[in-house]
């Protein structure tokens, strides 16, 4: 019975050794520990969990696929820092994630997948800002090309240009790009960064303070890098739709004209035949 218990044991470790130097560690086939491409998983691995102040190559492929995606980075490549976090942080709250800044590793097919505009409809080429989302989206024919984070109005009181006691609001509406400045501009307010106006006195400008919640009079605050970018991409006449706290996006996007009734057109056509007669 020992005996027999003995080679019960030894036999499973004799083979297990043989198989060891006979066959390839998972190492040696490149699968590395923690990764998902397990032997009969037809799925690639997607990535790592990736944190704060983490370095390396995947973090360089994590700011790629931002960037990709729309999303600014400011930061070295390879680098998991200021600029990384708050291109994370965009990116979770288009697509309602939990805001904390770690990029799980379910989120790499999200990201991989791009950013489609915030709805259908618009014109082709227009700047989306909602305000319920704090999101500033920049599309070009249609595509995405960026999307930033944004601080609109706090709701707070504040004397007005007149001395008049004002409420902080952001309009909403559909607006169009109709004046620019190069450089600080200083308003009774305080300084605003190469701002766009898009209605009256408001305009997108860059900012020192963007926090991540409303805290302008009334403008659209954009962080300064961001606004180094789209002051090279914004164009005169650019259509801006504000919307998200009073209006719903579907109140400002334009409507596709309705189609005629049958018959209609005909008639038209009669009546001009006839003005010319």
């Amino acid at each position: 019975m020992r005996k027999h218990g003995r080679a019960t044991l030894l036999g499973p470790m004799i083979i297990g050794l043989v198989l060891g130097f006979v066959l390839p560690l998972p190492s040696a086939l490149g699968v590395e520990i923690g990764d998902h491409l397990a032997f009969g998983d037809p799925e690639p691995w997607p990535g790592p969990t990736l944190v704060p102040g983490d370095r390396g190559p995947w973090v360089t492929e994590l700011q790629n696929a931002l960037l990709e995606a729309g999303f600014r980075v400011e930061d070295e490549p390879g680098r998991f820092g200021r600029g990384t976090v708050t291109a994370v942080r965009t990116f979770q709250r288009v697509h309602d994630l939990p805001f904390d800044a770690v990029f799980a590793e379910s989120y790499w097919s999200i990201l991989r997948g791009g950013t489609a505009p915030p709805g259908p409809g618009g014109e082709g080429s227009r700047i989306e800002i909602d305000i319920a989302r704090q999101l500033l989206w920049l599309i070009e024919e249609g595509q995405v090309s960026a999307v930033v984070a944004v601080s609109t109005a706090n709701g707070g009181q504040y004397l007005d240009f007149w001395g008049r006691l004002a409420t902080a609001r952001t309009p909403e509406g559909r607006f169009a790009i109709y004046n620019q400045r190069a450089g600080w501009h200083e308003s009774y307010l305080g300084y605003m960064y190469r701002p766009f106006y898009f209605n009256g006195g408001y305009a997108i400008h860059g900012s020192t303070d963007v926090p991540w919640q409303p805290a302008s009079h009334g403008c659209v605050r954009v962080r300064m890098a961001d606004m180094n970018f789209l002051a090279g991409e914004v164009m005169m006449g650019l259509p801006v739709y504000v919307y998200g706290r009073r209006i719903s996006r579907e109140d400002v996007v334009p409507r596709p004209p309705r189609p005629a009734p049958p018959g209609e057109v005909g008639r038209l056509m009669a009546l001009a035949v006839r003005a010319t007669v």
